[in-house]
């Protein structure tokens, strides 16, 4: 399981094709501008969430955000 702030993540191809051929679990912190707090309490809030997905196989990615998880890949 990955964890990374990187937000521009969907837009890069090349990471998208490596997170696809490494079969990776990846959780973005889509706001690069959030305090370690902020970025804290956001893991934390999704805990379960996180956990209930991150125990699925991948490739996949979401996005943890301050109240809620989305895939952005694969696309729904």
């Amino acid at each position: 399981m990955l964890l990374t702030k990187d937000k521009r993540i969907r837009h890069r191809q090349a990471e998208i094709d490596a997170v696809k051929e490494a079969g990776a679990r990846m959780f973005c912190i889509p706001s690069g501008n959030l305090t370690g707090r902020q970025m804290a309490d956001r893991l934390v809030h999704n805990r379960h969430r996180i956990a209930q997905r991150a125990g699925k196989r991948g490739p996949y990615i979401y996005l943890v955000h301050a109240d809620r998880l989305e895939r952005i890949y694969p696309p729904t």
